[in-house]
């Protein structure tokens, strides 16, 4: 992993935290919700200050470079992020729908 990919996804996991955190400071996020989003951010700056880790995986998994793997799980993670959001959404049009 290139020294400029480590410097972004420190910058990214810093500039996240300061922003959720703010966003709870001015009461505009939920708890629940932000927890998410310090989790990612924990794993981001992980992956930052350890890539060793990164290329572990890729190694174990088959993945040509670890700059993938980065990649291929932050993808993955977006996408359960938005199925949980679509689920409940459904959820509160089913309690409108009721009401």
């Amino acid at each position: 992993m290139t020294i400029g990919l480590r410097i972004v996804l420190l910058v990214v996991a810093l500039f996240s935290c300061i922003f959720v955190v703010r966003k709870i400071r001015k009461a505009q996020m939920r708890i629940e919700d932000t927890l998410f989003w310090i989790v990612i951010a924990t794993g981001t700056l992980v992956l930052g200050i350890f890539p060793q880790i990164a290329f572990w995986f890729a190694r174990v998994l088959g993945i040509s470079a670890p700059v993938n793997f980065v990649f291929l799980t932050f993808i993955f993670i977006l996408l359960f992020k938005v199925f949980i959001l679509t689920v409940q959404i459904s959820q509160l049009q089913e309690k409108i729908k009721n009401l």
